[in-house]
């Protein structure tokens, strides 16, 4: 009957699928672009005020390297980026970055893409620097004009999950990564360049969300399962 051609016909993709999972094994490495949403509503509120517009996110550069061990990925990573403001004489630039030794577990590989999950253990920083935009001139100027900015950051351990894809064919050089995180900043002092801590700091959130693509480069090969 057509009731059992359709499960018969199930059954078969689901063992071609089964058959054509695979393993991974290999080393890469690459440059990493993304962009990232940690920025809170205090700071924005504080620009708005200057007649500039908020500040949504920042965009993030950096770069990656990663081990694949059959179902397991090991390697780290660091990014960061900034983005500024300016409104007349005044400028806003807000920054932020992480480094992370990442380890993670494959379920799927059905090459040349294989899915992931991995947990980054590491530290994030978050910086935030108002000025006026007429500089001092020259090198020496620098040195008596050096009030012109304050620079306060916040930074802390973080822990930052993951969700990516990687699509590297077998006989290319040459692959990417895609990834969702979640960057935890597990600290909410602010302090001056001189360890001081500010009186009243904004409200900021303990994390945020990024997504970043990797180009990656070097060698992957790909094994039968149970082999």
């Amino acid at each position: 009957t057509l009731h059992h051609k359709v499960i018969y016909k199930g059954v078969y993709m689901v063992k071609l699928l089964i058959i054509a999972v695979t393993t991974i094994y290999g080393g890469v490495g690459g440059f990493t672009t993304g962009y990232g949403l940690i920025i809170t509503s205090d700071i924005n509120n504080h620009i708005s005020d200057y007649n500039m517009q908020k500040i949504k996110g920042t965009w993030l550069n950096g770069g990656s390297g990663y081990a694949f061990i059959d179902k397991v990925i090991m390697g780290g990573s660091g990014y960061g980026g900034s983005t500024k403001k300016t409104k007349d004489s005044t400028f806003v630039r807000y920054g932020t970055g992480g480094g992370y030794f990442e380890a993670g577990y494959i379920p799927w590989t059905l090459k040349p893409v294989s899915f992931f999950v991995m947990m980054g253990i590491g530290g994030y920083v978050e910086d935030l620097t108002i000025g006026k935009i007429e500089g001092p001139s020259s090198f020496n100027d620098a040195w008596q004009n050096y009030k012109n900015e304050t620079h306060i950051s916040r930074s802390g351990f973080s822990l930052s999950p993951s969700l990516g894809v990687i699509f590297f064919p077998q006989k290319s050089p040459v692959g990417l990564m895609l990834q969702i995180f979640y960057n935890s900043i597990l600290s909410k002092t602010w302090k001056y360049d001189d360890d001081s801590k500010l009186s009243t700091a904004p409200n900021t959130p303990l994390g945020g969300f990024s997504m970043e693509i990797t180009i990656l480069s070097g060698g992957i090969g790909y094994g039968k399962q149970g082999n």
